[in-house]
């Protein structure tokens, strides 16, 4: 299930245990030519005590009117093999 707006994000975040870490590693980075969209991916880890969770995210960007950069789409999947970038290079080239 889709979680829709800044309220939602940040409960989402206030519900998890302090304890809980999550990092992400943006892997590439794009921009279109009008300077008004781009898109990063890369890889993210949750950790929360003994359990670990890693997997892929993609995030869209839109400039907004004051020039700063606010996501309209983040998405991610769980699930991190050895072949994550084999298929980086497929992406990129």
């Amino acid at each position: 299930m889709p979680i829709v707006g800044k309220n939602k994000i940040k409960q989402l975040f206030q519900d998890n245990d302090r304890n809980t870490k999550f990092t992400w590693k943006p892997l590439y980075a794009y921009v279109a030519k009008s300077g008004e969209l781009g898109y990063t991916f890369g890889t993210y880890k949750i950790t929360s005590g003994e359990s670990i969770e890693k997997g892929t995210y993609v995030s869209v960007w839109k400039k907004n009117s004051n020039g700063k950069w606010k996501f309209v789409l983040d998405s991610g999947n769980e699930g991190l093999g050895n072949h994550w970038q084999n298929l980086l290079c497929i992406l990129l080239y």
